[in-house]
């Protein structure tokens, strides 16, 4: 009997989706504010989501923006769309 693909994608994801739900319940770490609460883009949640694949990660940053040639716009997007359905980041 044939396991059809479909059936390995669903395995495939809730084995992730376990792996990784522990992680709902922790706190922001090193980089991940200035990705998310510092980011000019980020904090707008989705409304200027395109930007994100236009430059630098480093680009939106509100303290000191650079082009620095570190380009990882699914971080970025993965914090915009956070902002989004949750809410506005918390600095504190």
């Amino acid at each position: 009997m044939k396991i059809k693909t479909w059936t390995w994608v669903l395995a495939i994801a809730l084995f992730g989706t376990l792996i990784y739900l522990p992680s709902l319940r922790f706190q922001y770490t090193l980089d991940d504010g200035i990705y998310s609460h510092f980011n000019r883009v980020t904090v707008k949640g989705l409304e200027e989501w395109q930007e994100v694949f236009k430059y630098g990660s480093m680009n939106f940053i509100e303290i000191s923006p650079t082009n620095t040639g570190i380009y990882r716009p699914f971080t970025l997007l993965t914090f915009a769309l956070e902002n989004e359905l949750v809410g506005k980041f918390d600095r504190g």
